[in-house]
């Protein structure tokens, strides 16, 4: 269907005049809106009434009575279980600001709850005309079991988990390779050179393992080969401490990336200071004690809401031919668990 601006490029006018012309402003001669409607009803033009009512609304000054709905699916069974991480109860906060500034409200629906699946909530979706998902913190089952459940077609996606992505949805998430360079480059500019990395083992399936793992590999490529040292794939719930220290043990590291700390019980264990073991978090937990790399999931939140109100806005449903990855850079942030070495202090 055509819109203004065909229809102002035919006539060689401004579209503002074919705007005003359409909306019968005593701003525009009658001949010239003569001449707009004309050409209008000739190329098929058709205004959409949504928006007309909403230019309406906000030309008299008053505020929409009625916002869109942006649906938040995951298959957590509680909303407890769902925001028991701060991650995504980070996401949550600033998707649903992003929301009602966008003139949107986000409702949860949860296929994991009693009484509900994916079938369900499709359903209701349908029944109430919600065309906006964001697909949250879910399983790796779950569209594996949705997959032929919901009518995708339907809906304008997005998603914070990279591991769908490879279903073809768009994916707006943390920059996970850049966050682990950016450690790295800091644990090197305070003077470590044997610096280890510790990945839990829950995560090395998944696909992301590849930009944390991936940043780390590339980053040894700075450092003569007799400080490139092994990952130790486990965390405190997968693996023993007697596990780690045989680790720590072979290969000697004076510093420690992980992602959010949990290793602390195992150098407590251990009886090492900072100075002998310090610890970068890749993923730091905000307001905490550790030195690392703060993810922006503030941001991430953010950008959820644009990228599905950006394809409601242009009538694109379904999962696109190629689907985006936008990737949120973190910042570097001091703490308490990386002291200078004094190589570093001499240098400064």
């Amino acid at each position: 269907m055509p819109n203004q601006r065909e229809i102002a490029r035919a006539l060689g006018i401004a579209q503002i005049t074919v705007s005003r012309a359409l909306s019968n402003s005593p701003l525009v001669t009658d001949e010239t809106r003569r001449q707009v409607l004309a050409v209008a009803k000739k190329m098929g033009y058709r205004a959409n009434p949504y928006v007309t009512a909403l230019m309406a609304n906000i030309r008299s000054g008053r505020r929409p009575t009625d916002q869109g709905c942006l649906a938040l699916v995951s298959d957590t069974p509680s909303r407890e279980r769902m925001f028991s991480h701060t991650v995504f109860r980070t996401w949550w906060e600033h998707l649903e600001k992003r929301a009602n500034l966008r003139g949107y409200r986000v409702e949860i629906f949860l296929t994991g709850a009693p009484g509900m699946s994916g079938k369900k909530v499709n359903r209701i979706l349908i029944e109430r005309g919600i065309r906006g998902v964001i697909i949250g913190n879910c399983s790796n089952k779950f569209f594996e079991d949705n997959r032929d459940v919901f009518d995708w077609d339907r809906y304008a996606c997005a998603t914070p988990m990279e591991d769908y992505n490879t279903y073809g949805i768009d994916c707006v998430c943390t920059d996970c390779y850049h966050n682990t360079v950016l450690a790295f480059q800091h644990t090197l500019a305070a003077g470590y050179r044997r610096i280890g990395l510790v990945l839990p083992k829950t995560v090395v399936s998944r696909s992301y393992v590849k930009e944390w793992l991936g940043g780390y590999l590339a980053c040894q490529q700075w450092v003569p080969e007799k400080q490139r040292l092994a990952p130790f794939l486990g965390s405190p719930n997968e693996a023993s401490p007697g596990e780690f220290a045989a680790w720590y043990q072979r290969w000697k590291p004076d510093v420690l990336l992980c992602l959010w700390g949990e290793e602390m019980q195992w150098i407590e264990t251990m009886g090492l200071s900072f100075d002998e073991l310090a610890i970068v978090c890749i993923n730091r937990p905000a307001d905490s004690v550790f030195s690392g790399v703060e993810e922006n999931n503030e941001r991430v939140g953010e950008m959820l809401c644009d990228s599905v109100v950006n394809q409601l806005t242009h009538n694109e449903y379904g999962f696109p031919a190629y689907s985006r990855t936008l990737h949120i850079k973190g910042v570097w942030k001091e703490g308490r668990t990386m002291p200078l070495k004094k190589t570093a202090r001499g240098s400064r």
